[in-house]
Parts: C-alpha cells; structure tokens; sequence
C-alpha cells in the first residue's frame, strides 16, 4: 500500500491540487490527511471538498477546530484570528460538519495520525529532539505522521530506549524504518511551508519498502496569493507563500 501524505493544506486549493496531481502519479492509493484543511487560504470550501472525496484517514487540526467556532482565538494572532474569523463566515454547512466530524486521532495497521503531537492531538508542537522524545514514549504504534510545524523532519527511537535522534528526511533521502524502532514523520505543509522553500511538501508512505519519501510540489503561488488579497484576507498571509515562511 502507498500512502498520501498530506497537511496543513490551508484553503491553498492551487497548492492542494498540484499535491493531488503529483501523488497520482507515484502509486498513492489512499490518503493521510493530518489536519488544518481550512485556514489562511481562499478556498476552504474547494479544500474540504477535495479531502472529503479522498479514500483514506483524516484527523482535525487546530485551526479546523477555529472555523466551526471550537477553538479559542486568544491562542492566535492578529493574522491567524483574521483568517479563522473569515473562513467561519465562508464555510458551508456541509463542511462545517465534515471538519466538526473529524477525530483527533486516527489508526491505520502499526501507524496513528494526529496533527500536533501524540500527548496534544491538535495543539502539541514537535520541533526538536526533546520534544519528539516526549512525542515517541506517548504515541502508541511503531509510526506516527504529526502536522502542526509546517515544516519536514523526522525522529526515531529505539523502543524502551530512553532518547530520540532526529533522522535525515529529505527530497531523494527518504526516512527507512527498521524492526525494534519508533519513529515520528512530519512531512511538512501542503498550502504554507515554513521552511524557507516555497514548493508545497507532502509524503508518500510505502507499507511494502517500510518508507516514507518527501516529495516537494511547484505549484501557481501567485494564483493563490491573487485570491487571498481579492477575499481581503491578511496580506502578510498571501506575501509569505513566495519565501514558504
């Protein structure tokens, strides 16, 4: 089985289908969504719709949570607050009921999904070593696909083991998980990057090869960037998809 793996889309409709084009193309027969569909972009709507008629597992994100009204705002900022405030309105009800609908948690065969972290589903962040220590004693199954930083990395464990070691996760490096190890992916985000590289990022996991490969997608930023200023969304949200910050 090849997996999908997609987060942080982000109302990025130009993104979310240039990610959609290029996994059709490597064999993906089911998808892992993990959170925050909606948010920052123009096309909540179009972005529900696709995720929704996509075979596989999805699990909320915080800023789901935010446009159906479940979520403190005093958590975000300014531009965040914006955004949630905005998608809320656009939001249709059927959409509204897709995202409320959503786990925190989802299980597949020896893997979990949540977006932030094993310990808090849809807040949690993992951006280090120690955190991802923390994240691996917590998450239950040898794999777990987290969202949330917007940004590629991965961590592994021995299991019973005591500390973590981030592991090389990169385009043509893919991470290859070995019997009596834990591991943490983040495949980084589909419709925002924030790791100073533009291109949307997605993952494809491989049950049979026991890998998960990073995948970067060229997509029409200006295209979502027109749209953004057009709906009077923040414009720091729509000038920071040209430097994936």
């Amino acid at each position: 089985m090849r997996y999908g793996i997609l987060s942080d889309i982000h109302g990025n409709l130009e993104a979310l289908d240039a990610v959609l084009d290029r996994l059709s193309t490597a064999g993906v027969s089911s998808y892992l969504c993990l959170g925050d569909v909606v948010g920052y972009g123009a096309d909540p709507n179009a972005c529900c719709e696709r995720v929704r008629a996509l075979p596989g597992l999805c699990v909320v994100g915080n800023h789901d949570l935010a446009a159906i009204g479940a979520f403190d705002l005093r958590w975000f900022n300014a531009y965040a607050c914006a955004a949630a405030e905005w998608t809320e309105r656009e939001l249709r009800p059927e959409n509204r009921s897709f995202l409320a609908a959503l786990p925190e948690v989802a299980w597949g065969v020896g893997f979990q999904l949540v977006h932030g972290s094993p310990i808090k589903p849809t807040t949690g962040y993992v951006t280090d070593a120690f955190e991802a220590t923390a994240a691996l004693e917590a998450q239950k199954e040898p794999l777990c696909f987290v969202g949330h930083t917007h940004v590629p990395m991965a961590f592994s464990c021995r299991q019973g083991g005591l500390l973590c070691a981030a592991v090389p996760f990169r385009v043509g490096q893919a991470v290859l998980m070995e019997a009596g190890y834990q591991y943490l992916v983040n495949c980084g985000g589909v419709g925002q990057p924030r790791d100073g590289n533009p291109r949307a990022a997605c993952g494809v996991y491989d049950t049979d090869a026991g890998t998960v490969e990073l995948l970067r997608v060229s997509y029409d930023i200006a295209a979502a960037q027109a749209k953004m200023r057009a709906a009077g969304l923040p414009p720091i949200l729509a000038d920071r998809l040209a430097f994936g910050r």
